[in-house]
């Protein structure tokens, strides 16, 4: 990708020799080309806006294409019916239509005003105003748009403000998080991925004083939302410095925590820093607040909540023996506690290493003994058959799972007997 263009105060960038261009594979694609033929086939005008122009210019994978187009949703239906594309109204009442290609969805929403907010809804009212669009976002660097030919279109300049890693509201901070209290903690989330930590002056200090006199609002929206956006907090590289600087807003969402200074999840992020393990923002929350109990504003999966409590059940333990803990843990939680040891240097990151090139190479083994087999053995059922089984197999682990079935029935007798 390459980005041809010298950096202009805020506004529509003219046709001239200093316009932008955004070059990326996805722009090229035969399906986009083909939905920007359909969608401007009757002199629309369409371009891609928000996060796949954000990350494009920003060099880093574009997941989801929305679009925005200048006529209304039944025309933009009519259009892509036209054409054979399946038009599902997904949100027509905020004239967004997904159009599906080749099982490839594409959000395409009419430009739009807010006249009246509600939290995350609104009363709005369909434009031909390309900056009225705009202004009714949150970010500036969530407001720019690109047209077929990678052509942007920068209306609150927010291209300036991606050079200089820089997260702004559109307008009054105050005014903008009003309209959507949620918006305080994707200020917070989106600053933790442009920020860059050397030096002073990190956040945005009018955005960050609005966020801090709002935080008292967040338990006003949908625990659902507030968990979507602080999970991905918490999978920043560096959210522990981002959660010093949200005090105001953790004092919300928890009633006591763990670590007040988050030294331990400072040392887990410093020691693995852009490393992605499956359960990554569940261990950050894990050392982060005390017990579960103290969670007020978060809503978790029955198998995240399940996943927490162990992990808090675990986290003041040592990995002493990596075999044993992968055999009844499994490889997520082993791996996690084993940073969580890191950070609190209970063992070495060279006993760390050693230890991940074990679990690399694990597959779990199976105990050779069952139940039936004790009673063969004249074992009665009940819960000494159960004591016996589990301590043959607390045994069999110990020996890193060499005993074979013959050996671990002659250990069950043993045990029997005494």
């Amino acid at each position: 990708m390459k980005i041809r263009h010298t950096f202009k105060p805020p506004g529509w960038i003219a046709q001239n020799e200093n316009t932008t261009y955004l070059q990326a594979p996805w722009l090229d694609s035969p399906n986009l080309q083909r939905l920007f033929a359909v969608l401007t086939a009757r002199g629309a005008t369409a371009r891609v806006v928000g996060g796949a122009v954000r990350d494009a210019l920003r060099k880093i994978e574009v997941k989801d294409i929305d679009l925005a187009i200048n006529v209304a949703p039944a025309e933009t239906i009519s259009l892509l019916e036209a054409a054979d594309i399946t038009a599902i109204p997904t949100g027509i009442e905020y004239g967004t239509i997904t159009a599906v290609i080749e099982k490839t969805p594409y959000q395409i929403t009419t430009l739009r005003k807010d006249v009246k907010t509600f939290g995350r809804k609104a009363d709005v009212e369909f434009t031909e105003d390309w900056i009225e669009d705009a202004k009714r976002r949150d970010f500036t660097i969530n407001a720019i748009y690109t047209d077929a030919d990678g052509k942007i279109y920068d209306p609150c300049g927010g291209l300036e403000d991606l050079e200089a890693k820089r997260v702004q509201f559109i307008g009054a901070p105050k005014e903008r998080i009003k309209e959507d209290y949620l918006r305080i903690l994707r200020f917070f989330r989106f600053t933790g991925l442009f920020i860059e930590w050397s030096g002073d002056g990190h956040f945005d200090k009018e955005g960050l004083a609005a966020c801090h006199k709002y935080a008292d609002k967040l338990p006003t929206l949908s625990k659902e939302r507030i968990t979507e956006e602080f999970f991905k907090i918490l999978g920043s590289n560096n959210s522990h410095k981002l959660l010093k600087e949200m005090k105001p807003e953790l004092e919300e969402i928890f009633s006591a925590f763990y670590e007040s200074d988050f030294k331990i999840l400072s040392e887990v992020e410093r020691f693995h820093s852009g490393y992605d393990f499956p359960c990554a923002h569940l261990l950050h929350l894990a050392l982060i607040a005390k017990d579960s109990d103290s969670i007020k504003l978060l809503r978790l999966s029955n198998e995240q909540n399940k996943k927490l409590k162990l992990l808090m059940d675990l986290r003041e333990e040592i990995v002493d023996d990596v075999w044993r803990w992968l055999y009844y843990y499994g490889r997520e939680i082993t791996e996690a506690i084993l940073l969580v040891n890191v950070g609190n240097q209970t063992i070495t990151e060279d006993e760390y290493v050693d230890c991940v090139a074990v679990i690399e190479g694990w597959e779990r083994p199976s105990f050779p003994l069952k139940g039936e087999d004790l009673m063969d053995l004249g074992i009665p059922r009940g819960k000494l058959l159960g004591d016996i089984l589990k301590q043959t197999e607390k045994w069999w682990v110990l020996r890193r799972f060499k005993p074979n079935r013959a050996e671990c029935l002659e250990q069950a007798k043993a045990i029997y007997k005494s």
